[in-house]
């Protein structure tokens, strides 16, 4: 199976590895860990904890403080092979790429503070890497969402398998373009070298920062699927979370918001996109744009609505004009059980 691999990634990356890379032995990928985190001073031992209990230990374990005032800097300090980086309150963009700057190995692997690994995922991370000599940019497992999903693993809910335990994709587009993305930062490893050169984790995003990075890591370079559950995430502290999102309304405009920029970003970026995946990016800005407009309307800013509804219909018409098609029926739909419910 490991020569047939090896084949493969040859082959298919025409013989040539990604920059600085080598064909490396089993234990040659030395890791680098990254946890950013704010107030959770009750619960970042617990994501610490989980790296010390790798089967694979790491390197070295970086904790990029956030701008905690609940004693967080104290309980990672008591901590023998932590290494504290205090920062002022920026968000988990930043904080991820000041560890990722700070960090000294080749692969840095990211978790949250509020989530733990389980004890095999570097070492599953590591026979990986060592399967694929290395090739790929990010190597992603699958992890565990938390209770508001039914603790589901994410790639069931994104409705994504691979068919044995790795799986090299010399171009991961396909991968990110799926309605939702199956990988998440808290179960990936990235190359160092490689996060660095794409510049980090665009800062301007506060929650949608992760998949911006996908997108463009996916689009330029190799990367690896790794069928095991690397990471539980929980929701023991939603309110710090760095990258927090709510049910709210403005949560909701914040997303959309991000959304249209990344959209925006990525096909300014990469103009030589496959026509189908260009369409698909195309009409996800155009969505994003729409919902824009949406709340605008209910906020009253007629001139703004007027902005994101004129540049929608200028970037997708059609889109825009279903959009509007099913925003009609669900008015219809609730005028209708309005009216039956008060008979």
């Amino acid at each position: 199976m490991f020569l047939w691999t090896v084949f493969l990634v040859t082959v298919f990356t025409g013989g040539h590895s990604l920059p600085n890379s080598e064909i490396i032995r089993r234990d040659d990928a030395k890791f680098s860990v990254v946890i950013p985190t704010y107030q959770r001073a009750d619960l970042v031992r617990r994501a610490i904890e989980s790296v010390f209990a790798q089967e694979r230990a790491p390197e070295e374990i970086i904790v990029v403080d956030d701008g905690s005032t609940d004693g967080t800097r104290e309980i990672v300090e008591a901590l023998d092979g932590v290494q504290y980086i205090r920062q002022e309150n920026r968000g988990a963009s930043a904080a991820r790429n000041i560890g990722v700057n700070v960090a000294t190995c080749d692969w840095v692997a990211f978790l949250d503070s509020d989530d733990y690994w389980l004890p095999g995922h570097l070492s599953g991370i590591a026979e990986a890497i060592y399967a694929t000599m290395g090739h790929a940019a990010m190597y992603f497992a699958n992890m565990i969402r938390t209770e508001d999903e039914a603790n589901l693993d994410l790639w069931s809910l994104c409705k994504f398998a691979i068919p044995d335990y790795i799986q090299f994709t010399v171009r991961g587009l396909d991968c990110v373009m799926m309605n939702r993305q199956p990988m998440m930062l808290q179960a990936s490893v990235v190359r160092r070298d490689i996060f660095l050169e794409l510049g980090g984790l665009w800062e301007n995003l506060s929650i949608c920062h992760d998949s911006h990075f996908f997108f463009r890591l996916c689009i330029e370079y190799p990367v690896c699927a790794v069928s095991q559950i690397g990471c539980q995430m929980t929701a023991d502290d939603k309110e710090h979370r760095l990258a927090a999102f709510g049910s709210n309304v403005r949560d909701e405009e914040r997303l959309s918001r991000e959304s249209y920029l990344q959209h925006k970003d990525i096909l300014k970026r990469y103009p030589t996109l496959r026509e189908a995946q260009r369409k698909d990016l195309v009409s996800r800005k155009a969505s994003a744009m729409f919902e824009l407009f949406r709340f605008a309307v209910g906020s009253s800013k007629y001139l703004v609505a007027a902005k994101w509804i004129t540049g929608a219909f200028l970037v997708d018409p059609g889109c825009v004009l279903a959009l509007m098609r099913n925003a009609i029926r669900r008015r219809r739909r609730l005028a209708d059980r309005i009216e039956l419910s008060s008979e």
